[in-house]
């Protein structure tokens, strides 16, 4: 008798669960990110050309020896994940109508936009981070170094 009852309860709050953690969505796919008129969306993004090569290059902060690495991650599961050849290199190129992947505080305006952006709507938490698409950017920043490290595994692994 003590085993049904345990099985009812635990199926009651499986039940509860499955149920409960239903919510409202709602659409927050093109929110201003500051007054530059960037404007951060989550739409769909597409990596690989028709010839198989990489639509993006990854760039990194020049002079950052904590996010590099992190960049080297990106550059790395990118490569040997999706089996394309992608460029890893540092913000000191010329970004101008490019595709990019910009990993933590690079000298494009996105990622200081996506930053403002994390510390106006978010808590400012040192954990914090964004990883949102701006045109051809796709910008992954956070409030530190540790919280970089986070987004981008964050973004491998999703």
């Amino acid at each position: 008798m003590k085993r049904i009852i345990c099985i009812l309860m635990v199926l009651t709050l499986c039940f509860g669960l499955l149920v409960g953690c239903g919510g409202k969505k709602t659409d927050n796919s093109s929110t201003p990110a500051t007054n530059t008129g960037i404007v951060i969306t989550t739409d769909d993004v597409k990596y690989i050309a028709e010839d198989g090569s990489s639509i993006y290059r990854i760039i990194r902060p020049d002079g950052n020896t904590i996010v590099t690495p992190f960049a080297g991650t990106l550059f790395k599961k990118m490569k040997d994940g999706l089996g394309i050849g992608i460029k890893n290199v540092s913000d000191s190129e010329d970004g101008t109508d490019v595709y990019e992947i910009l990993v933590g505080n690079t000298n494009r305006p996105e990622s200081k936009a996506a930053l403002d952006y994390l510390y106006d709507n978010g808590m400012g938490r040192y954990q914090d981070y964004i990883i949102c698409t701006m045109g051809k950017k796709i910008v992954i920043n956070a409030i530190t170094d540790e919280a970089v490290a986070n987004a981008v595994s964050y973004f491998i692994d999703n």
